[in-house]
């Protein structure tokens, strides 16, 4: 008996090492994380996907055990591809009621999307948000297609002129062919980085009260739960440790608008 007992536990060990290198093989499965084109948070360049979002997901999925596969496509086709499970998440992405239907959503938000109001140094401008008669009599830039609020579109004070990108607004504001431009606040900060546009600024007032999004997780994907968890706990780490607000610095020049909200116990 005592022989066959010491011809078994080579045996068990072995068994237990394949049982843990399988686990942590599928632990270690890569997630295609779907996003819009949306420099510069996420874009195509020179063949190559970049952004700022790319090194901080990267990061946070690694420490989750997970290699990090972006895939840039229009906004339907994404929110298609994670409703099908074909893209194991998407960021970021509004948390609504509707979307719950086929998200998992972590409790840490990823990134808050506020619009920003730019304007010539020397332009003065007394707006508080909401407010929108303040804006009478002027050329206002906005990107179509956004989800503007119906009462700023529907109000005949102003002239509100969309364009298919937030570069054309900016370059039309540095020739003064608008008077402002409404731009998401990264967006805004990277272009006049980018393209060193002189002579504009940030309003000190937002244009809206902004909105956080997500990094949120497929639930055709069986494991979506066990990701937004994980994803917490790796994503505070990362915010602690500083590298979040480093990354903005290095694309925009500045910090976030708002660090995320880490509510999850140490």
């Amino acid at each position: 008996m005592a022989y066959r007992t010491s011809l078994l536990k080579p045996v068990l060990i072995m068994a237990v090492l394949q049982l843990l290198f399988f686990c942590n093989y599928l632990n270690a499965k890569e997630l295609t994380i779907v996003s819009t084109n949306y420099p510069p948070h996420i874009y195509k360049e020179k063949g190559k996907i970049v952004g700022l979002r790319i090194p901080i997901l990267t990061d946070v999925f690694a420490a989750m055990g997970h290699t990090y596969k972006p895939l840039v496509v229009p906004w339907k086709r994404a929110i298609d591809l994670v409703r099908q499970g074909k893209a194991d998440g998407i960021a970021s992405i509004w948390k609504k009621p509707e979307r719950e239907a086929f998200l998992v959503y972590p409790q840490i938000p990823f990134y808050y999307e506020v619009i920003g109001i730019y304007k010539k140094k020397d332009f003065g401008l007394n707006y508080q948000i909401g407010q929108y008669d303040t804006l009478e009599g002027l050329k206002i830039g906005a990107v179509l297609g956004f989800a503007w609020p119906q009462d700023f579109i529907r109000n005949k004070n102003y002239l509100l002129l969309e364009e298919p990108s937030d570069k054309q607004n900016l370059l039309k504001l540095a020739k003064d062919r608008l008077d402002l431009v409404l731009s998401d606040s990264a967006v805004g900060a990277y272009l006049i980085k980018q393209y060193d546009i002189e002579n504009i600024v940030r309003h000190p007032m937002n244009f809206n009260q902004g909105t956080w999004g997500y990094v949120a997780f497929s639930k055709a994907n069986p494991d979506a739960g066990r990701l937004a968890a994980k994803f917490d706990v790796a994503f505070e780490e990362f915010v602690r440790s500083g590298q979040y607000n480093r990354i903005f610095r290095d694309y925009l020049g500045r910090d976030p608008d708002a660090l995320p909200p880490l509510s999850l116990r140490r």
